[in-house]
């Protein structure tokens, strides 16, 4: 099985939803390794996960053809793929919706910028592009799992936080599992 992921943002970027999605395909990989996996970004210097492929798309073109870059990439990596995860951000969910209507793909939309999310209920255009990806998406998912406890020198570990940091990632991934590989 040949999984996409679309995420405008991934780690270096620092933010919530970048994170979400380097861990969530470090899991995926660990968990499936007989399944290849690729992330399309716009991160110039992605961060690297063992048996992941990641395509970096140029985030300093000018919008337009940046947004025609994007779709084409996805059209290339999405071709005789089982699966196109689509991050929000309409800089990913337009060229992913583009890109799933060609490719008939399942897809799976999940909302990991709540203020990207936020925006699009306010906008008319950020908002009819979020509807018409939710539209092509058989799964949309808004659950993300606790976020990684901070670690402080000097301080005692977060034993209890760490533990259900950790048990809420595997019950997202069995979760996801049940999306991703059945259905």
């Amino acid at each position: 099985m040949k999984i996409v992921l679309a995420t405008p943002l991934y780690p270096p970027d620092v933010a919530v939803s970048a994170t979400y999605a380097k861990e969530l395909f470090v899991r995926l990989a660990g968990a499936h390794p007989e399944h290849t996996f690729t992330i399309v970004t716009y991160t110039a210097l992605p961060e690297t996960i063992q048996r992941v492929r990641i395509v970096s798309v140029n985030k300093e073109l000018p919008l337009p053809l940046r947004l025609l870059a994007c779709t084409a990439t996805l059209l290339k990596e999405t071709r005789g793929a089982d699966l196109l995860i689509i991050h929000n951000g309409a800089s990913m969910e337009l060229p992913g919706g583009i890109a799933s209507l060609f490719s008939r793909i399942r897809v799976a939309f999940q909302i990991t910028d709540t203020s990207a999310h936020e925006h699009a209920q306010r906008s008319k255009v950020f908002g009819m592009i979020e509807r018409f990806v939710s539209k092509r998406a058989q799964q949309i998912r808004i659950q993300l799992p606790t976020q990684r406890p901070e670690i402080l020198p000097l301080q005692a570990s977060p034993e209890t936080e760490l533990s259900a940091y950790e048990e809420s990632w595997k019950r997202h991934v069995l979760d996801l599992d049940s999306i991703i590989f059945h259905g």
